[in-house]
């Protein structure tokens, strides 16, 4: 990727509209300016506009005081011109004071036949996930590969061996296959617990497959038992049809007698319905009877109500008439106050002129007085310039002598800075090298511990393998007994059946005073009967013996089963406690490990406490600040005088050009007061002037005003109107009307309309008088015929009483042919059942066999899928993947380094990592030891400083980043280097522009940010970054 161009708004401190930065003709170019000018602000924008991504969230992004921002970014890849525009919209505040959710959005274009054209997808997501595709590397991968970042140039090489090849690790992203080898381990342990699951499950299912002869035996014999019950069990069922039969019929019968007296019961209800009606007919026509004789009375009121009605059409008549003569009237009224109102109306008008001379008469005094006043006030003002001119010159001395001073301070506090710094990390280093000491020493003194926990596991591994083939054993044992304890209980119901069915039998013989089988109805004779009442007793003492033997055997198995499960359920709590314990196995492995691995560690942490503690009781730590802080506090003290400490001096001076910029203020505020006295001087002046000019015109005015009051006050106007009134009175007084009566008359007109009604109740009753008694005569006779219905009704009802006479025998006979063939079913029902239950544990162990196959199946597929996740927990370990690939990476990233180191050098320096190493016990160790060869011989990195250890560093960091690039498919373009400068001295930052101009026909673009001012014009060409109160710009130099 090759940086073309970035355009700006509003993103952090580049306030403001749109602005772009070319990087058109720059190869290898310095972005400069103060700390905190925006420097690494415009690498944010590149990685926030590409992947959206940067330091912080995107709301922080938007400049203050802005709601919105826009990022574009061009750049060129594979000879393809690319732009990508992202913009984000800050929420919105509610009312409540909570920030609503942002909104973003982002175009990726490619430059294609003369115009760009849109490459991006639907959403934000698979958007992001196309630039990607096209770059060929993510944010994370950019940032460890194109992008050099403050402070960390020789991160991988300041490390320790272990932790180099920790590093090493995540930047080849290894974690991944630790994740792999985990899930392949707990897959395989999970895999062998189902393993030994399914074996015991196959072992018990086995038990009840062995049995499927048995009951297939066992359900033959049942099922012709069966059919001889059900045959025999038919034959009684047709007897006890024919007796309900004829059961029915007689029942039938007596629900027809039910019915038939129902009807008399609603015949008699009818009866007694049209007596009632005859009542009410003859109450009826006793009314209307009553109304016939008022008839006179109802005459005189139709007529007094035809005369009320005479008087209102009158006063209907003149109500118009006497409507209209009012409203003339109102009229009039209404002409009279607009004449009125016109009056006071032009008085008003005349009032409003005067009103505003009155006003104006009154400001003259006021007017006067500030006159007065502002002459005092600009007397008081004559001499500020002279005072000013002198104030503004010894400011420009005093910030003349800040400006030199402060950039000197700046440089003697970030050395102080850097100095303490370097302190506190050397005493952080050593802080947490003496916790892990401790730490280490801790762990190490759990050794014993260990040994005993890993045997106690051990054991008890063993002795899960040992209880496991027992346990399955125990079971087959309770699953047998379970099933024998069902059979008994079932054959013990059989023969309570059978016995209870021989009793109601021998009960059946001893009560019937015939000598007839009651099963097959043949004659017997005594003798018979007598061998059939032996074979029962016999029979029941039979069954008796049996039901006591298998009560016996009942009780034994309950006790067998119970003992055996309470055996069965202390070794299922043994063999779980075994294989918890067991289960520690691998954990405990891997403290073993461990352990071995903090025996080395610690070791190497005492050589380390031991360094760190010389360094730092010599003082012997960042000599290049040392001397820089020295330098920079003798000119300080050439500038300010001989002082300690220069901040106190510098704040003095502060203090002094701020009393100076505040006299400033005040004087140009008071030479901004008099130009304004001025003005307003001249300005009430003028005033006055106009006030006397228009009071000439207030007498006549006023005279014009009190001559239309008096027309007002004495009624001189609308004349003519008033002599109209007077004429429209003297009518309505001739009209005769009055509102009063025509109420009346409405009133006594509504009391009176009640005899018409009565007259049509009197019409009514004369025509309803006839109909109403021939509605009596009709009701006599139905009353006759219902009674003649009812004697009818009577005589049947009697006659099928006669015929129920013979339903109670025929009911005890049912009832008996029904017992005896419930007795039949039940023996049937019993014989169902055990056929069920037979069937059952058929099925329950041609169920068992499928699934004695289906588990071997599965037992055989997932031992098989254990022992492949057991080689790939294997492959995926530190031993496996993750080592070839280290070696692999190690040669590459040796060869670029060298390459790189060779060209800097003239080949007087190289590199070589070593993986391995023999301890002093002779045993080969992993390692990642870093060994550079120069001219003096073969040495440790740790034995170079200065430019020499800047070049290494540089060489290692530039070959990590190519051969990350190189891995995620991408071409290593472009490279930024953000202060690397820092901690240099003099000659280093010469050491580190030579490596960086060494290396710059590797790269397209080169971007190095620094603040320090001297090193501006090292390069071909800078980017001069300026922090201004509306934003921070840029400048190509």
């Amino acid at each position: 990727m090759i940086p073309d161009y970035l355009e700006l708004e509003n993103f952090m401190c580049y306030r403001g509209e749109a602005r772009r930065l070319s990087f058109d003709g720059l190869h290898v170019a310095c972005l400069s300016g103060e700390n905190g000018a925006g420097k690494s602000a415009l690498l944010d924008a590149i990685t926030w506009a590409v992947w959206g991504s940067a330091r912080t969230s995107d709301d922080e992004l938007i400049a203050q005081g802005a709601t919105e921002m826009r990022v574009e970014f061009g750049f060129r890849l594979n000879d393809q011109q690319y732009r990508v525009a992202r913009r984000r919209e800050r929420g919105r505040t509610t009312r409540s004071g909570k920030t609503g959710a942002g909104r973003s959005s982002v175009d990726f274009q490619l430059w294609r036949d003369g115009h760009w054209k849109a490459i991006g997808e639907d959403t934000i997501g698979e958007t992001n996930r196309a630039i990607i595709r096209t770059l060929g590397m993510g944010y994370d991968t950019f940032i460890n590969t194109s992008f050099l970042m403050q402070g960390r140039a020789d991160e991988f090489t300041r490390k320790t061996p272990g932790e180099r090849k920790a590093v090493l690790g995540e930047m080849l992203e290894l974690a991944i296959y630790d994740d792999l080898a985990k899930a392949a381990r707990d897959n395989a342990r999970e895999l062998d617990s189902t393993v030994l699951v399914l074996t015991n499950l196959i072992s018990e299912r086995q038990h009840d497959a062995d049995k499927l002869p048995e009951y297939v035996q066992a359900a033959t014999a049942a099922a012709t038992h069966l059919h001889e019950l059900e045959a025999a069990l038919l034959t009684s069922e047709a007897a006890l049809r024919d007796l309900e039969g004829q059961y029915h019929t007689l029942h039938q019968i007596q629900q027809q007698q039910r019915d038939l007296l129902t009807e008399i019961a609603a015949q008699e209800r009818t009866q007694q319905e049209y007596q009632h009606k005859v009542a009410e007919l003859e109450q009826r026509i006793a009314a209307d009877e009553t109304i016939l004789a008022q008839e006179p009375t109802i005459r005189a009121g139709l007529a007094e109500l035809a005369a009320a009605r005479a008087t209102l059409a009158h006063l209907d008549t003149l109500q118009p008439q006497y409507d209209a003569l009012r409203e003339v009237r109102r009229e009039l009224q209404d002409q009279l106050k607009d004449a009125l109102r016109q009056l006071k109306s032009q008085y008003e008008q005349e009032q409003h002129p005067l009103a505003g001379l009155y006003a104006q008469r009154a400001e003259l005094p006021i007017l006067a007085q500030q006159i007065a006043q502002r002459e005092a006030q600009l007397a008081t003002l004559a001499d500020l310039t002279t005072a000013r001119a002198a104030c503004r010159a010894e400011r420009n001395t005093i910030a003349e002598q800040l400006h030199r001073a402060r950039p000197l301070l700046r440089q003697y506090d970030q050395h102080r800075t850097e100095l303490a710094r370097a302190q506190r990390e050397l005493e952080q280093q050593q802080a947490t090298a003496q916790r892990d000491l401790h730490r280490l020493g801790q762990e190490l003194a759990t050794y014993a511990q260990l040994e005993q926990e890993l045997q106690h596991a051990q054991a008890q591994h063993q002795r899960s393998t040992e209880l496991a083939p027992h346990l399955a054993d125990l079971r087959q044992r309770e699953t047998h007994l379970s099933r024998t304890l069902a059979e008994q209980h079932a054959q013990l119901k059989q023969y309570d059946m059978l016995t209870k069915q021989h009793q109601q039998r021998q009960r059946s013989l001893h009560a019937a005073e015939t000598t007839t089988c009651p099963l097959c109805q043949s004659e017997l004779g005594a003798a018979g009967m007598h061998n059939i009442q032996q074979h029962y007793a016999t029979e029941l003492a039979r069954l008796a013996a049996e039901q006591a033997a298998a009560q016996t055997q009942i009780t034994q198995l309950d006790q067998e089963l119970a003992a055996l499960r309470a055996e069965l359920s202390d070794t299922e709590r043994t063999l779980d406690h075994a294989r918890q314990a067991a289960a520690r196995l691998p954990t405990l492995h891997d403290r073993q490990t461990r352990h071995a691995q903090a025996q080395s560690e610690h070791a190497a942490l005492q050589t380390t406490l031991a360094q760190l503690a010389a360094e730092l009781a010599d003082m012997t730590f960042a000599p290049e600040t040392r001397t820089a802080l020295a330098r920079l506090g003798a000119e300080l003290n050439t500038l300010l005088g001989a002082l300690l400490d220069p901040h106190p001096a510098i704040e003095q001076i502060e203090q002094r050009q701020h009393a100076l910029d505040q006299q400033l203020t005040d004087f140009e505020a008071q030479l901004a007061d008099q130009s304004r006295l001025q003005a307003e001087q001249h300005t009430a002046h003028q005033r006055t002037q106009q006030i006397h000019a228009a009071l000439a015109a207030l007498p006549a005015l006023e005279a014009q005003r009190d001559a239309l009051q008096a027309r007002i006050d004495t009624g001189d106007f609308a004349h003519d109107v008033r002599q109209q009134g007077r004429a429209v009175e003297a009518q309505l007084e001739a009209l005769g009307y009055s509102p009063d009566q025509h109420t009346a008359a409405r009133t006594a007109v509504q009391r009176l309309v009640q005899w018409e009604q009565r007259e049509t109740e009197l019409r009514l009753a004369t025509q309803r008088l006839s109909s109403t008694r021939e509605a009596l005569a009709t009701q006599h006779e139905l009353i006759a015929r219902i009674a003649a219905q009812i004697n009818e009704q009577r005589t049947r009802s009697s006659e099928y009483a006669a015929r129920l006479h013979a339903l109670p025998t025929l009911a005890q006979q049912v009832q008996a042919a029904t017992a005896a063939l419930s007795q039949q079913r039940t023996a049937r029902d019993a014989a169902t059942t055990a056929l069920i239950e037979l069937r059952g544990l058929r099925e329950r162990a041609e169920q068992a066999a499928r699934e004695v196959q289906q588990r071997t199946t599965e037992r055989d597929a997932k031992a098989h899928r254990q022992s492949l996740f057991e080689e790939l927990g294997k492959a995926f370990g530190k031993q496996g993947v993750q080592a070839l690939l280290i070696e692999t990476a190690i040669p590459e990233i040796e060869r670029e380094a060298n390459r790189l180191l060779g060209r800097m050098t003239g080949n007087q320096m190289h590199i070589s990592f070593e993986m391995q190493r023999t301890t002093k016990q002779g045993n080969v160790s992993e390692t990642l030891d870093i060994k550079i060869a120069d001219a003096l011989g073969t040495r440790s990195y740790d034995a170079f400083s200065g430019g020499e250890a800047m070049r290494i560093n540089f060489a290692i960091r530039v070959a990590l980043s190519r051969m990350l690039a190189g891995r995620a498919g991408s071409r290593l373009e472009l490279l930024i280097i953000d202060e690397g400068f820092g901690a240099l001295d003099t000659e280093g930052r010469e050491r580190f522009i030579e490596a960086i101009s060494s290396v710059q026909d590797d790269f397209k673009r080169i971007l190095v940010i620094t603040h320090i001012d001297d090193l501006k014009d090292r390069f071909p060409a800078r980017i001069e970054i300026t922090r201004t109160p509306l934003g921070s710009v840029w400048a190509v130099v």
